[in-house]
């Protein structure tokens, strides 16, 4: 059941978007559809790993322009 999961495009699809949430902290918008797609891509291009996908979250260009708040 754990290999069929990990082979499912749609669960894969719903992680990567999920790691992406979690880094971005906040939710995907609708018109970042291609990023996920694209982090997706590159994360199987590294061998499908976690870590491959970590490098693909962090390298794309809405987590190296991550604005945050400024706390007083």
């Amino acid at each position: 059941y754990a290999r069929a999961l990990a082979a499912s495009t749609d669960v894969q699809r719903c992680f990567v978007r999920k790691q992406l949430e979690s880094a971005l902290g906040r939710r995907l918008a609708g018109d970042e559809e291609p990023l996920a797609e694209v982090v997706q891509l590159r994360a199987s291009a590294g061998g499908g790993t976690l870590r491959a996908l970590f490098e693909a979250v962090v390298g794309s260009k809405a987590f190296s322009t991550l604005v945050t708040e400024a706390t007083p």
